[in-house]
């Protein structure tokens, strides 16, 4: 089966639009939030080796591990403080993202996709009128994979993600028949 993943988009035909926060609509913002946690967590010495085992990966792999490496901060239990208003993640918002949010694909279904904590994608979701927020460990897997099948509206899908993950979620819903076609963009 030929792969239906096409680059040119007519913004209007877009019907479900499908979003990385991470790194796409907004900065680095849970990785901003991980650090500014530090002091709160760095008591606990499995934090520190945590830190330690980030900083390493990064320096010689890159964002290859980085989903393993937060699936390992979530399940240790670390704190992180999440604060509530409104203004910080504006400000962190990127303005192409708050543009295409509110004008370009603004008739689009939206759907934010994300390993974050629920807090963090909950700010974005009421801020942006998203129509549904998943909440995942891997993007890929057959559990989230069917959430958004049953949740796009429509036969085009638009994922706009920065990671290979993000590029891989638009292959296997590629491969789905009930959708007409899935665009990927690696920006806004």
């Amino acid at each position: 089966m030929a792969e239906k993943i096409k680059r040119r988009i007519d913004p209007s035909s877009i019907d479900t639009l499908v979003i990385d926060l991470d790194g796409t609509l907004a900065g680095q913002i849970t990785l901003e939030l991980v650090l500014r946690s530090i002091p709160e967590n760095i008591s606990k010495p499995s934090f520190f080796v945590w830190l330690l085992k980030c900083g390493i990966s990064y320096l010689l792999h890159g964002k290859k591990y980085e989903s393993s490496l937060w699936s390992e901060h979530l399940v240790n239990g670390f704190k992180i403080k999440i604060p509530q208003n409104p203004s910080f993640y504006r400000r962190r918002t990127l303005l192409q993202a708050i543009k295409a949010l509110t004008n370009t694909y603004r008739n689009a279904m939206k759907i934010l996709i994300t390993r974050t904590k629920k807090g963090i994608a909950e700010q974005y979701s009421n801020q942006f009128s998203f129509d549904y927020v998943i909440l995942t460990r891997n993007k890929t897997d057959p559990e989230t994979i069917k959430k958004l099948e049953l949740l796009c509206r429509g036969k085009n899908v638009l994922i706009i993600g920065d990671s290979k993950e993000d590029l891989d979620l638009a292959r296997v819903l590629a491969q789905r028949n009930n959708l007409n076609a899935v665009y990927f963009k690696s920006r806004f």
